[in-house]
């Protein structure tokens, strides 16, 4: 887990770093892709140093089976949650909603998702400490709360700050073409807290062992989301969109806290430490 950390903020450093010159360069928007292959190349880089610092030997033995169920939930949670980030634009597409529109509605969600980005970073990184907290029977209900309300209160800052300034940020970044999306930008943003809650909430569940908990919510969430949007994008279209995003985001932070909570009082121990020996045992 710590080698994901190094690679995924290196990788998350230099595409950001990158963004941020072309930007300021106004190159074209294809550019973007170099961006993130670039930031891409830093954490494989960093992925292969630390694979030639191993020591040298046969590796430690672990069960099959175990690794297939936790990585098939894993893989789960993955898709699902990719599934749901690109959900609205797929149902928008689906309603004939014009080509233009759609280009406002990606434009306004691609610093929300960004910013999110980064909040899986955080989650990732808390991982190994709750893990070893689950394990030796620290992680109290109260000490879930308080990590609850630290991912509600990042994401309420990041919120507020997009929205301060979506006009320059779309301008800078986009084009002045596109500051019909500054308010659509200024909507969705406001799912940040439920988002960056339900990402910290998330970590807590897979520390204490239970991603099947975590996968089988997010799949619910996902059936939300694809229902309400069947209803407001033909009302509504944009903004119902946005509307219902922010509202199954918050609605869904409140299911991953009780799970959090859930899982903290009945952990599956043997997987959450990922000892296949302890889980026969």
């Amino acid at each position: 887990m710590e080698v994901e950390v190094a690679g995924r903020t290196a990788e998350l450093g230099l595409a950001l770093a990158a963004l941020a010159l072309l930007a300021a360069a106004a190159a074209p928007v294809w550019a973007t892709g170099l961006a993130f292959a670039a930031g891409a190349a830093a954490g494989l880089g960093i992925v292969a140093r630390w694979l030639r610092s191993l020591p040298e030997g046969p590796p430690p033995a672990f069960d099959r089976r175990h690794l297939a169920r936790e990585g098939a939930v894993f893989l789960g949670l993955n898709l699902s949650l990719q599934a749901r980030l690109r959900l609205e634009t797929f149902m928008l597409a689906a309603f004939a909603v014009p080509k233009e529109r759609l280009g406002l509605y990606g434009v306004a969600a691609a610093p929300v998702w960004g910013l999110l980005g980064a909040a899986q970073l955080l989650a990732v990184a808390a991982y190994p400490t709750l893990a070893k907290a689950a394990a030796a029977g620290a992680l109290r209900a109260g000490r879930v709360v308080a990590i609850a309300a630290a991912g509600a209160a990042i994401g309420a800052a990041l919120a507020a700050a997009l929205a301060a300034v979506r006009v320059p940020l779309v301008r800078l970044v986009f084009g002045p073409q596109y500051l019909g999306a500054a308010p659509l930008l200024a909507r969705l943003a406001w799912l940040l807290p439920g988002a960056c809650l339900l990402m910290l909430a998330g970590v807590v569940v897979a520390a204490c062992g239970r991603q099947a908990w975590g996968l089988a919510a997010q799949v619910l969430v996902l059936l939300a989301a694809a229902a309400g949007n069947a209803v407001a994008i033909p009302r509504w279209e944009l903004a119902g969109c946005a509307g219902v995003a922010v509202a199954v985001w918050s609605v869904a932070a409140v299911l991953g806290l009780g799970l959090a909570l859930a899982a903290a009082r009945s952990p599956r121990l043997a997987a959450a430490a990922g000892s296949p020996s302890a889980e026969a045992e």
